[in-house]
């Protein structure tokens, strides 16, 4: 995956549309850190837990929230 600024954009799409670059994906990093950081203040993340029975036996000190939103970054 590449990240481009907007400044390099026009360069970066003429350079793939004459064949020297085969393919770019164009990504925005923060977006997801965005999506987590409203649904943990708008409180949803912690209903979530209240919805997922915790299983584990060991290692709780791991808060149940942090591995939610975890989950919630990888699926993204």
């Amino acid at each position: 995956m590449m990240q481009i600024s907007r400044k390099d954009k026009e360069k970066i799409i003429e350079s793939i549309k004459n064949g020297r670059i085969d393919a770019a994906d164009i990504s925005f990093p923060n977006l997801i850190d965005d999506i987590i950081m409203k649904m943990n203040r708008k409180g949803l993340i912690k209903d979530l837990t209240k919805a997922f029975k915790d299983k584990r036996k060991k290692n709780k000190h791991i808060p149940m929230e942090n591995i939610l939103a975890l989950s919630i970054a990888a699926k993204m």
